[in-house]
């Protein structure tokens, strides 16, 4: 491409959205409004009571996760090309310069900080330390060196709806952390109300759809070969938390409407 020639605007779109994953953005967001909705419900606030701390939350989450993604295509350029599912990134086609893919990075996680700070301290805190665990210890140091790299990545991952219990409610619920194991086989115990009765709802769901997950698991290896089983393993587990987590939305602000 020649210095003077300009992208079309849907082609910078594309590599504007690949850079900063909007997958991953999308995915953590319902986790953040799991927990943001589930805080409203248990310390009895109105969503329209907050709603001013909850856009802020929303859009400050959605730069900080989005600069963890254009971190981590910076720095994988190297080995992303090796793989076919990440070999047409653009920090790896060269579509966008290092440089300006790391400013972008940098800028988003500027904003996106202040943003959370504005709408709660705390989650400005929490914020802090899902960028800083997803781009140091999981995608610089283990992520190449050992086999528990997701292990370490889930606690990123469990950054963002302890963030949203903390902006909705003005204050820290106590909520356990999360193993990549707790994260997949069933999200409702850090989820779960602890003093609501409503918990039923969720823990009914919750159950069945890891007994589905079971289920699944045990047929899947005694009758298909590893890769489909693995496959499909995967699909259902981001299926599972999605459903769980819309259920989880759903009631919870359903309730604190009243």
């Amino acid at each position: 491409m020649k210095p003077s020639q300009v992208l079309p605007f849907r082609e910078l779109q594309n590599i504007f959205f690949q850079t900063i994953k909007t997958g991953i953005i999308k995915s953590n967001l319902i986790a953040m409004l799991a927990g943001l909705s589930m805080a409203l419900y248990v310390n009895d606030v109105r969503f329209l009571d907050k709603i001013g701390e909850i856009v802020l939350a929303i859009v400050g989450s959605a730069l900080v996760i989005g600069a963890a993604g254009a971190f981590n295509n910076v720095y994988d350029r190297d080995i992303d090309f090796m793989m076919e599912r990440t070999r047409g990134r653009p920090t790896v086609t060269g579509q966008i310069k290092t440089r300006s893919a790391l400013l972008l990075g940098i800028g988003m996680a500027v904003v996106g900080m202040l943003a959370l700070y504005v709408a709660s301290p705390l989650a400005a805190l929490f914020g802090f330390l899902g960028l800083f665990l997803y781009v140091f210890p999981y995608t610089m140091w283990t992520k190449r060196r050992t086999i528990y790299n997701t292990e370490v990545g889930s606690l990123s991952g469990a950054m963002p709806p302890r963030r949203e219990r903390a902006d909705a409610a003005g204050r820290q619920r106590d909520a356990p952390h999360l193993s990549a194991n707790e994260r997949l086989s069933g999200f409702a115990c850090p989820l779960q109300p602890v003093v609501r009765p409503g918990q039923l709802v969720s823990r009914l769901a919750a159950f069945l759809l890891s007994a589905g997950w079971l289920a699944l698991s045990i047929v899947g290896n005694r009758k298909w070969d590893s890769a489909k089983w693995a496959k499909l393993m995967f699909v259902y587990s981001l299926n599972h938390l999605t459903l769980l987590f819309v259920l989880v939305i759903g009631y919870s602000l359903i309730m604190s409407l009243f």
